[in-house]
């Protein structure tokens, strides 16, 4: 277990969801793929509609976090939801889903800060064109900077955070500031709030489809902050607070960020066919009419984008840690050593790198290839939420307890589980579109054969390791590894302890 404990307050906590997830900083890096599928229509609108969406899910989250903190986060909420029958599979799912997924976003992340470094030289050197070997070598300078950041600077994370979300709101404020100040002139109301620009091949509808699929990219998962219960005062206190501190930041400063963006942009064709690695450099570029300006803009969001990545990695740890934990995975004892100092998981962390790296070493060879895995990570996580809400929906909310300091009304919790289910359908089939027409084998979105393969694979693990091994309640079993015949007996007894009688106690709907 990481002995990091009352590290933060939920402030704190709130100002890391931020600056973990730096939302405009990454969409100022992906900004490319967004401006051909809709353009900033459908970025705007989309920052809310998918900021609405995903706030139900993160409401649900919390509540859920309130009543069970823990560093395992969704796996073992997951498990307590499903109660004695179901709650051991339902938390092998999630975890192993959110397993894989996690596998394959560090190196995303990284890549978008490479982008942005490589922008940086482009834009003072506008003879050079980074070729895919030279983001490599900046990708594997970055990869081994955040092993050395995070095993020797982990103590210090709690004022580096409160730095970086300083810079990063003065940042923001700053960007805001020049990007409004240049839209005199420059794009038309039409342009920025109703023009769609499609140039997909497909049809509007589901070029706008794909569109909205990178502003879930952008969002991604709202529960990481789950994963941090080790780390927080109070944690049934803390994670909702810091959830809707997360959410709203979220949408304010993204929604912020587009609008400003298109209003600042004078010539569009220039922004498609730029030869910028990250389009924002050819944005900035045009919004202060100088390399220089371009250069410090482009700079001030670089910074927290590197900080951002750092913590995001951080909280992947606390993921799969919390996972390795429940005996679903080989090797346990090695996955869960930790330093010297009992805060950071350290063979995960090679683990991690070591990944890393191999996912580097396909983009070295075919940026299609990379691509395809990592585009693959949202839909895996997606899947990872279906066990969590059919649980509870399932169970009509029976497991759920009543101990947490954030607790929604019967009614209410069920119609943003049921909500979230029909999101996470919609969800999964819009990250399975490809994003081009015609389709070929080079364009073709192959995260559904993931997704699949997800599936199956842990399913065969399950048959023949984890049934039999894996606890689910890695906070009232230690050894893990041990036959847990007598489970459904813990979950019972755990439940009485909670403030629920067992499985046929309606707890919610006497309070309803």
């Amino acid at each position: 277990m990481i002995e990091a404990r009352e590290k933060y307050g939920p402030i704190t906590l709130g100002l890391f969801a931020i600056v973990l997830t730096g939302v405009w900083a990454f969409a100022s890096g992906t900004l490319g793929i967004g401006l051909s599928s809709g353009g900033f229509p459908v970025l705007i609108y989309g920052s809310l509609v998918v900021g609405f969406c995903t706030s139900v899910i993160a409401l649900c989250l919390a509540q859920y976090g309130s009543a069970h903190p823990h560093e395992a986060g969704c796996t073992l909420i997951a498990t307590k939801l499903g109660g004695p029958e179901w709650g051991r599979l339902c938390g092998f799912y999630t975890g192993g889903f959110h397993t894989l997924a996690v596998i394959c976003t560090p190196a995303a992340n990284i890549l978008v800060a490479c982008q942005l470094v490589a922008t940086l030289g482009t834009i003072m050197h506008p003879d050079w064109i980074p070729h895919r070997w030279q983001i490599w070598l900046i990708f594997q300078a970055l990869n081994i900077f955040y092993v050395v950041a995070i095993k020797f600077g982990f103590r210090y994370m709690n004022w580096v955070t409160n730095i970086a979300a300083a810079f990063l709101l003065i940042t923001f404020l700053a960007l805001l500031g020049v990007l409004g100040k240049s839209s005199t002139g420059a794009a038309s109301n039409d342009f920025v709030w109703k023009n769609v620009v499609n140039e997909t091949g497909w049809s509007t509808t589901i070029g706008v489809l794909i569109g909205i699929s990178n502003i879930m990219y952008i969002y991604g998962p709202p529960h990481w902050l789950l994963n941090m219960a080790e780390d927080v005062k109070n944690p049934s206190r803390s994670l909702p607070i810091a959830i809707s501190i997360q959410q709203v930041g979220n949408i304010f400063t993204l929604f912020a960020f587009y609008v400003a963006g298109g209003y600042a942009i004078t010539d569009w064709s220039a922004l498609l066919t730029t030869t910028y690695p990250a389009p924002a450099g050819a944005l900035f570029e045009q919004a202060t009419k100088s390399q220089g300006g371009a250069f410090a803009l482009l700079f001030c969001v670089v910074l927290p984008t590197l900080i951002g990545t750092m913590s995001y990695i951080s909280a992947n740890l606390r993921l799969v840690h919390g996972f390795a934990a429940t005996g679903a995975l080989p090797y346990q004892d090695w996955l869960l050593r930790m330093d010297p100092q009992g805060e950071v998981p350290t063979n995960l962390l090679y683990l991690v790198a070591i990944v890393n790296f191999l996912l580097s070493c396909i983009y070295l060879g075919s940026y299609v290839g990379f691509t395809i895995i990592l585009s693959s990570a949202n839909l895996l996580y997606a899947l990872g939420f279906f066990p969590i809400f059919l649980a509870f929906i399932l169970t009509k909310g029976r497991y759920l307890g009543r101990n947490g300091w954030f607790k929604m009304p019967i009614w209410l919790g069920m119609s943003c589980a049921l909500f979230s289910v029909v999101y996470l359908v919609l969800t999964v089939i819009i990250y399975c579109l490809p994003p081009l027409y015609p389709v070929t084998i080079e364009n073709m979105n192959w995260s559904c054969v993931f997704g699949i393969f997800g599936m199956i694979f842990l399913s065969v693990i399950w048959k023949a390791y984890a049934k039999t091994r894996y606890v689910g309640y890695p906070d009232l079993l230690e050894g893990a590894g041990t036959e847990p015949e007598n489970h459904h007996a813990i979950i019972e007894e755990d439940l009485k302890h909670s403030g629920n009688k067992g499985p046929d106690e309606r707890a919610w709907e006497k309070t309803s």
